[in-house]
């Protein structure tokens, strides 16, 4: 695979207060959880990553949260929500206020489960690139059993009106990598 030359810097979660961000991608969360449920579904609040990042023009987070219990049932979703904080006139101000920019799902039962979380900015594409490290589910396994290491990198492309994108997925077989497809 391709080295990745154009990748500035990995973002760190240093740059932003933790209670301002906190206190406003918790709130966006909880306000998608209350949309994505039914009557019975519940967030997994144990289960929520929230990765922050700043880059030369913006700041924000991305979210990882599972919700399950559908229906009474045992099925569960995992989603990634990108936050943005709107106001580029003061990157330091600690009472931003992070819009929610899109979300998506990203894993659930017998599919996949997201282990973590890294972000980097592709400084010739304009891009906020989030890599997630997780384990694929195999069909020859039980629902819940989570044993083939996968990488998926999705991009929030600008050019798109900001929509969160997949553009790779690697499975990792019996310590083999398999590239399953590169959309770059």
């Amino acid at each position: 695979m391709k080295k990745l030359i154009d990748i500035i810097f990995v973002l760190s979660a240093v740059s932003i207060p933790s209670y301002a961000l906190s206190q406003s991608v918790d709130s966006g969360v909880d306000g998608l959880v209350s949309l994505l449920r039914d009557v019975e579904a519940v967030e997994y609040k144990t289960d929520r990553l929230v990765k922050p990042f700043t880059l030369p023009v913006a700041k924000g987070a991305i979210a990882i949260f599972s919700v399950g219990n559908f229906g009474g049932g045992n099925n569960w979703i995992q989603y990634m929500a990108v936050f943005v904080d709107m106001n580029k006139d003061d990157i330091e101000k600690k009472d931003n206020h992070y819009t929610l920019i899109d979300f998506r799902t990203v894993g659930g039962k017998s599919w996949r489960k997201i282990k973590s979380v890294d972000v980097t900015y592709l400084k010739s594409k304009s891009k906020l690139r989030t890599t997630l490290r997780a384990m694929d589910n195999d069909s020859n396994e039980g629902v819940n059993v989570f044993s083939i290491p996968v990488t998926v990198a999705y991009d929030v492309q600008p050019d798109v009106g900001h929509r969160i994108l997949k553009v790779s997925e690697k499975k990792s077989r019996n310590g083999k990598s398999q590239p399953l497809y590169h959309t770059e």
